[in-house]
């Protein structure tokens, strides 16, 4: 497998409609970092037929590496999660609030970790949502879920960083990650 580019590995977690995948694809494709793809039961949408947003198994698939999951969450009916060798060989991963206690109680690798909170407020997320094509009952359910769910989300986040404009937000993570990169002590907080 190949390296990292990191010494830290960073978790990324928002709202649906905050931008997370389009922050992460976007230092992928600019700096050479790479992200966890994780696994997933969920049936593959007919926009991702050409893009790897996720590894997609059946229950029986996802049964086979349960044990070897050290990020894991139940979303809509669906399981996603990833495996310790896939955070020792990437950069970046993006999970919700109960992936990342999962996380905390399950990883035992090396890496030192943080996480980053995109922050954006929930009518915005909407709009966003919207704009890509989702359903509108979809997007009125996902809302007020995520609501509830991100409320913890700050408390668990080493940084907050709005996204209410696209670029300085990308520029605000990578000036991030540069400083943590060039800490000497890269402990977890």
């Amino acid at each position: 497998m190949i390296k990292t580019n990191l010494k830290n590995f960073y978790i990324f977690c928002g709202r649906s409609g905050s931008g997370k995948d389009k922050v992460i694809n976007t230092l992928c494709k600019k700096y050479g970092f790479r992200k966890v793809v994780s696994y997933t039961t969920r049936p593959r949408r007919q926009e991702e037929e050409k893009v790897n947003t996720h590894i997609f198994v059946n229950q029986q698939g996802f049964d086979s590496i349960r044990g070897q999951l050290i990020a894991y969450t139940f979303f809509n009916g669906f399981e996603y999660g990833g495996t310790q060798e896939q955070v020792e060989h990437s950069d970046f991963y993006t999970l919700d609030v109960n992936g990342i206690k999962y996380f905390k109680e399950h990883y035992t690798g090396t890496k030192p970790f943080k996480i980053i909170y995109l922050d954006v407020e929930p009518e915005i997320c909407k709009v966003r949502m919207f704009n890509r094509g989702d359903p509108p009952m979809q997007v009125s359910l996902r809302v007020a879920n995520d609501i509830k769910a991100f409320k913890e989300a700050p408390d668990l986040a080493d940084v907050i960083i709005p996204n209410d404009f696209f670029d300085s937000c990308v520029k605000d993570v990578y000036d991030y990650i540069m400083k943590c990169e060039n800490e000497t002590d890269g402990d977890n907080t």
